[in-house]
């Protein structure tokens, strides 16, 4: 290592100038990672799942089965991307799974809850996430108050919709030089 000393004077000047300039460079680096940035984080996620009340004190397991593709699993396909997690966080002691294939001809959900034996609903061809939504409900026996409160703060969530020319969400797809096409809809 090199001391001040050694160094010509010249050379000293410059030597300080860089040793300066990269420490307030550094500094400033710091400072910019001590900012919080509100978009991200627990708040948002939390907000997302606390949106719609769907606490199930009966429930034990709930299983969805659908296919990957085809009309007749559209909605629970929705169900799964919208409510799944909002499920999973309001009934943590429940075991909520999903499973989807390529070769499923059928989607149905299975439910089991504590006072009875299990039953399986079947929710191929529902038109809509929000008649999967109200089917799971009613199977799971939830008071009539509750069942509306969850399907109206069910259907004020934005949904995201696949655009005719085959953009799907507000994921950022290949654009070569045109943006994408996002439909924002809400059922009324």
């Amino acid at each position: 290592m090199l001391r001040m000393a050694q160094v010509p004077p010249t050379a000293q000047t410059g030597l300080l100038r860089f040793c300066t300039r990269e420490m307030s460079r550094r500094a400033g680096k710091r400072s910019k990672r001590a900012q919080v940035d509100p978009t991200r984080g627990w708040l948002p996620i939390r907000e997302k799942l606390e949106a719609v009340p769907l606490h199930l004190p009966e429930l034990l397991r709930l299983k969805v089965v659908f296919g990957r593709t085809g009309d007749g699993h559209t909605a629970a396909r929705h169900f799964v991307r919208q409510h799944l997690a909002q499920l999973r966080y309001h009934n943590p002691d429940a075991e909520i799974i999903q499973r989807n294939s390529k070769v499923e001809k059928q989607a149905y959900v299975d439910l089991q809850l504590a006072s009875n034996e299990p039953l399986r609903l079947d929710v191929t061809g529902l038109p809509h996430r929000l008649d999967v939504l109200r089917k799971v409900l009613e199977a799971a026996q939830v008071s009539s108050e509750s069942l509306d409160a969850s399907i109206s703060a069910a259907a004020a969530m934005n949904e995201v919709t696949i655009d005719p020319s085959g953009y799907c969400g507000d994921h950022p797809a290949k654009t070569h030089g045109v943006l994408p096409r996002v439909v924002q809809s809400r059922r009324a």
